[in-house]
C-alpha cells in the first residue's frame, strides 16, 4: 500500500503490540482509565506551523524508582505452598539447673518446647490497561504496554515495601502484619519469649526504645543491641527514614569525633554505613518509606475510599489506662481524624476539635469517633488520628497513631502523649533467615483478562507474606524526631 511517496508494510508496526487470549467475562470494570493515544495537537498557525515538534525520548520519572525498593530486595525469600503456612518455633531447649550429676548417674530427662504458629498469605494486585490505537501510533518512549507493565511492577513494590513495615491485618483485613505489628505481638507471645538457659531471660518491653523526640545516638543503638543480644540475638542492621541517618551522620560534625581526611579532588564530606556496637557491626539502610506521615490527605485517596467520619468528639479527662500527658506537656493541642481502608484514605473530619490539657486533674485526651455512611464506598475498617505539637496551630496537625474501628458504637481512642506528631519509627533487627522471611506463592506475575473492547487488560500480581520467627531479636525505636 502506498500513501504519498511512501510504501507502508507490516514491518512498520512491529513491536507496537502484544498478544492476549481472548474469553468470556460477564462482569468487566470501566475502561475508561485505559490508556488512550486520543487526537490532541498544538494550535499552530504562521511560520511555527511548519516548525517540527520535538519530544526528548528519554522518559523522566518523576516518582520511586526500584533503587528505592530496598527492604523487599534484602528480606530472605523461600517458597509458600499454602494460603496458611505454618512454621514451628523453638522456644527452648529445656528448663534450666540439673546439668551436673554424679559419676555414673543416669542425666535428668528434658525435653526442648515448641510451639507451631501459622500465618496467612495476602494478595498484591493491580490492572492496567492500553487501548488498541495507542500499541499502533509511534510511541516515542518504546513499546507502551512495557511501560505500563514496569509501571504495574514498581507500583505493587512500592505498596509493598510499606507494607513490609507498617501493614496492619487488626486494621485491614486484606492486608499481611508488618515487622512493626509482627515484633509487637511477640511481646505479648508467650511463645516468643526466647526462654533460655541465659541468666535474666527475655527483656520485655524494652524491645521498644522511645526516643521522645530526640533523634539517634549511639548509645541508642549500643541499648538496642544489647537488649536483641540478651534475647539471644545478633543485631545486623538498621531500618529508618533517610531524615534519621541524615541526623545521626550530622552529630559527627560539629563534635569532630570523626577522623576526617583532608579535602581530595575538591570532594569533602563523611558517610557513616555502619555502627560498631559492643554486641555486633550494624548495618545503616536508610529507606524513604519509614519517613514521617507529615500532613492528612486534602482529598480522598480515590472513589472507593471510605467516607469521613460523622463526628469527632474530643474530652479531655483524668489519666485512666493511656500514659498520661505530663507537666511539661500541658497546653492546647488539635485533633482530627481521617477514615481508613482497603481502598484507601478519606478526607480529614470536618473541622478542627481543640483539646485543653491542664493540670487541674486531666491529663488524657479522649476521642469518641463515630463512623461514616456507606454509600458506595468501602466499610471504614481504621482510622488514622492527626495532633498538633505542643503549641502548634490547628494547620499543623500530623499524623500520630492508626486504630482499628470498634463495634457497636463509636470508637474511643485514649491519648496520652504516647506517640509524638512528626517523628518517625525505626527498626533494628536481625536480618537473617533464622529471625525474618518472605513466603511467596506467586512472585511477580502477569496475567491477561478477557478482550472485551479495544483494550488490552491485564493483572499483575504478587502472592506473600512475611514470617518473624523470632519477635524479641528485634527492637522498635519510636517517636525519632529531627534533629
Amino acid at each position: 500500500m502506498y500513501t504519498g511517496d511512501r510504501m507502508i508494510s507490516v514491518k512498520d508496526y512491529e513491536g507496537f503490540g502484544e498478544g492476549f487470549g481472548v474469553a468470556s467475562q460477564t462482569d468487566v470494570d470501566n475502561l475508561n482509565k485505559a490508556l488512550e493515544a486520543g487526537y490532541q495537537i498544538s494550535n499552530q498557525t504562521g511560520g511555527s506551523a511548519l516548525r517540527p515538534e520535538s519530544l526528548e525520548n528519554t522518559l523522566k520519572v518523576v516518582t520511586i524508582q526500584n533503587e528505592h525498593i530496598k527492604f523487599w530486595r534484602s528480606i530472605p525469600k523461600s517458597p509458600a505452598y499454602s494460603t496458611v503456612e505454618e512454621y514451628n518455633r523453638r522456644v527452648r531447649y529445656g528448663g534450666r539447673g540439673g546439668a551436673f550429676i554424679t559419676e555414673g548417674a543416669l542425666p535428668r530427662s528434658e525435653d526442648g518446647e515448641y510451639a507451631r504458629k501459622t500465618a496467612l498469605v495476602k494478595f498484591l494486585g493491580t490492572t492496567r490497561e492500553i487501548t488498541h490505537p495507542m500499541q499502533l501510533v509511534r510511541s516515542a518512549h518504546g513499546n507502551v504496554v512495557a511501560l505500563e507493565t514496569q509501571a504495574g511492577a514498581l507500583w505493587i513494590l512500592e505498596r509493598l515495601e510499606e507494607s513490609l513495615f507498617f501493614a496492619n491485618s487488626e486494621h485491614i483485613a486484606e492486608e499481611f502484619d508488618g515487622l512493626d505489628k509482627l515484633i509487637i505481638d511477640g511481646l505479648a507471645d508467650s511463645t516468643a519469649e526466647g526462654r533460655s538457659t541465659l541468666r535474666g531471660g527475655s527483656t520485655g518491653d524494652a524491645s521498644i526504645i522511645d526516643m521522645r523526640g530526640g533523634s539517634m545516638t549511639e548509645g541508642a543503638f549500643e541499648e538496642a543491641a544489647e537488649v536483641i543480644q540478651k534475647n539471644a540475638g545478633m543485631p545486623t542492621d538498621f531500618w529508618s527514614g533517610t531524615r534519621v541517618v541524615s541526623d545521626f551522620v550530622k552529630t559527627f560534625y560539629p563534635k569532630e569525633r570523626y577522623s576526617m581526611p583532608a579535602p581530595r579532588d575538591g570532594v569533602v564530606g563523611i558517610g557513616i554505613n555502619k555502627v560498631i556496637t559492643s554486641v555486633a557491626p550494624i548495618n545503616l539502610n536508610p529507606d524513604i518509606f519509614l519517613a514521617p506521615i507529615k500532613s492528612a490527605p486534602a482529598a480522598a485517596d480515590n472513589a472507593s475510599s471510605p467516607t469521613k467520619p460523622t463526628s469527632v468528639t474530643v474530652t479531655v479527662q483524668a489519666v485512666s489506662t493511656s500514659r498520661g500527658f505530663e507537666v511539661a506537656e500541658y497546653g492546647t493541642y488539635y485533633y482530627t481524624v481521617c477514615a481508613l481502608s482497603k481502598s484507601g484514605e478519606s478526607v480529614v473530619e470536618a473541622g478542627n476539635v481543640a483539646a485543653v490539657v491542664a493540670a487541674a486533674g486531666s491529663s488524657e485526651v479522649k476521642l469518641s469517633i463515630v463512623v461514616g455512611a456507606v454509600s458506595g464506598n468501602d466499610a471504614t475498617s481504621a482510622y488514622r488520628i492527626y495532633r498538633s505539637k505542643l503549641g502548634g496551630a490547628a494547620a499543623d496537625m500530623q499524623f500520630i497513631r492508626q486504630v482499628a474501628v470498634t463495634t457497636p458504637g463509636p470508637t474511643v481512642v485514649l491519648d496520652g502523649n504516647e506517640d509524638l506528631p512528626g517523628t518517625s519509627r525505626a527498626y533494628m533487627i536481625q536480618q537473617n533467615a533464622m529471625n525474618l522471611n518472605f513466603r511467596q506463592l506467586a512472585p511477580m506475575l502477569k496475567m491477561p483478562l478477557a478482550r472485551i473492547a479495544s483494550a488490552d487488560r491485564w493483572m499483575q500480581l504478587l502472592y506473600g507474606v512475611p514470617i518473624l520467627y523470632t519477635p524479641r531479636k528485634n527492637v522498635i525505636f519510636k517517636n525519632i524526631g529531627d534533629a
